[in-house]
């Protein structure tokens, strides 16, 4: 939640943009403010003093604060970019993210804020003349998109489809049109899929999941029920001793396998050669995102989050961004396909 001069100034915003204070109109006094939404005067002196930094009061010694004559917009030009994302790039190499969004590839200045200090900087963000990319947000942050779109600051979300918001996605039935098209030809028509099973927590996936049973059913695969495999993925160990068995312990073992969390990738290929099968020779796996470890393993191939593609894109939303009247931002960015040589 925003703290308590933060949600105060909101509703002030409101209050101006509803009318309730036409420009040029002197707003009620301090006490007023503090008796009508039941806080201090503290809070009260707070939020007037972060919507006169924002540009939506103005105030004259003397004389009192004022509604300011132009609401602001985001219409004055992006001059700061804030990325928020929960990955710690410094830590996280297999994210990516510093091929992603090099602080200098925006063209303005890029500061990184972890959305558990939203709160702490939620006024920084919200100016006029900033904008918001958010990488890869979970479902508990669109309180602070809607926040955001309160006071106007643009937003991009980076892999996340929420309500209207703008968005650069992966063409997830692009990529696995591609990718299965592989497999099928490598290992032939009967495949097992390892997946995570889709809720709220990863919100991709149901996209995922539906692109893949609508292009197996159209690219003629055929899927034994004992090797299609929902799991929640949250015990990786138990997951591959029970998969592995399936897929590597009977008489007839799987030839094709796409993994659409690639986090069973490894796990699985280890399991696989404890039954004395290599990859390449026996099995052709495909994994739904890149595994560093992989690269180069022979039956082994990999969609690779479009990386560059999202950056060439948010930077041709930050060219329009500022455009308030513009429809919602919408790019689909296909996975490239790593195949073993």
């Amino acid at each position: 939640m925003l703290r308590k001069s933060s949600a105060l100034a909101d509703l002030l915003i409101r209050e101006i943009e509803q009318g309730h204070w036409q420009p040029g109109m002197r707003i009620p006094s301090r006490n007023a403010l503090t008796l009508k939404y039941q806080c201090s005067r503290t809070t009260v002196e707070r939020a007037v003093a972060q919507l006169t930094a924002a540009g939506y009061l103005t105030s004259s010694k003397g004389s009192g604060t004022f509604a300011a004559s132009a609401v602001p917009s985001a219409k004055t030009g992006i001059r700061h970019v804030y990325l928020l994302s929960s990955f710690d790039i410094r830590s996280s190499a297999d994210f990516a993210a510093e091929t992603l969004f090099n602080r200098a590839d925006l063209g303005v200045p890029v500061e990184w804020v972890r959305p558990e200090q939203f709160e702490i900087y939620f006024e920084k963000i919200a100016r006029p003349g900033n904008a918001a990319i958010w990488i890869m947000p979970f479902p508990e942050y669109l309180y602070f998109m809607r926040c955001l779109a309160d006071r106007h600051i643009p937003q991009l979300l980076i892999n996340r489809e929420y309500l209207k918001y703008d968005r650069v996605c992966t063409d997830a039935e692009a990529g696995i049109r591609e990718g299965l098209s592989w497999l099928l030809i490598e290992s032939g028509r009967e495949m097992a899929v390892v997946m995570r099973r889709a809720g709220m927590d990863i919100p991709y996936q149901f996209a995922r999941t539906a692109a893949f049973y609508k292009l197996a059913l159209e690219l003629g695969a055929h899927l034994p029920a004992e090797w299609i495999f929902e799991d929640d993925m949250q015990d990786i160990a138990r997951a591959t001793e029970e998969i592995g068995a399936c897929l590597f312990g009977g008489r007839n073992p799987a030839r094709g396998i796409f993994v659409m969390d690639c986090r069973m990738a490894v796990p699985l290929l280890v399991c696989a050669r404890g039954y004395g099968l290599q990859p390449g020779r026996d099995f052709r796996m495909l994994t739904f995102d890149y595994v560093a470890e992989l690269d180069g393993t022979p039956g082994v191939a990999m969609m690779r989050q479009p990386y560059d593609r999202f950056l060439a894109e948010s930077r041709r939303w930050l060219e329009r961004c500022s455009d308030c009247d513009r429809p919602v931002f919408s790019a689909l960015c296909k996975t490239e396909l790593i195949v073993p040589e």
